[in-house]
């Protein structure tokens, strides 16, 4: 086809010397020495025209990179986003898994790890648990599957723990649901100690529940 289908502004944006150059790595390219005829390549499918209604040169394989540096890492590229960047050469240009390559490059620069804002929540502040005396706060944790042990098959450990002393309990179970973590509770620890005034625990669902 005729490069003059394409415009010579995206040709520019590309970073690449000349319609010659992209002449010449397109025939070396080993994933289009098969289809290459005479001129430079362009993707054509409809549904993925361009907004200036252009046809979309052909990028090989070597020029990637550069042309990657060219849309996301220069300064007046702005390291854009991984979507912001595909939208941007996506209409100046295509190669195959132009979205994956795309993605991992930007999801792999360095200064937009270092400096570009994370849209999570910050960390809450750290509260420390002040316990005054035994028995006032009991902490729960769930430890397993372990292999399971002769002959009882049990394959978990529940430790118990009071806050204000450090003393501990660990309790083998069998298996790890709700009912039997408040059935063990209630016999080997609040039956001895009594009921203390708080439970702490993870999110796990045998907790939740």
């Amino acid at each position: 086809m005729d490069g003059s289908q394409i415009s010579c502004a995206a040709l520019r944006a590309l970073a690449l010397n000349s319609r010659e150059h992209l002449i010449r790595e397109q025939r070396e390219d080993p994933e289009l020495g098969h289809i290459y005829r005479y001129g430079l390549l362009f993707y054509a499918r409809e549904k993925y025209s361009t907004t200036l209604g252009e046809l979309r040169v052909y990028i090989p394989k070597s020029p990637r990179e550069a042309i990657m540096q060219e849309f996301h890492d220069l300064p007046l590229a702005g390291h854009l986003g991984k979507r912001k960047t595909y939208l941007k050469l996506r209409d100046t240009c295509y190669f195959p898994y132009m979205r994956k390559y795309i993605f991992e490059y930007v999801s792999t620069c360095d200064r937009c790890q270092k400096f570009n804002y994370k849209n999570a929540l910050p960390a809450g502040r750290l509260i420390p648990i002040v316990s005054n005396y035994p028995n006032e706060i009991v902490t729960l944790d769930l430890l397993g599957p372990y292999s399971a042990s002769r002959p009882e098959r049990y394959r978990f450990l529940l430790v118990i723990a009071d806050h204000f002393t450090k003393w501990s309990e660990l309790i083998p179970l069998r298996k790890a649901s709700a009912q039997a973590i408040a059935s063990v509770l209630f016999e080997n620890y609040i039956s001895r100690y009594g009921a203390p005034i708080s439970l702490i625990s993870d999110n796990d669902p045998q907790f939740i529940s």
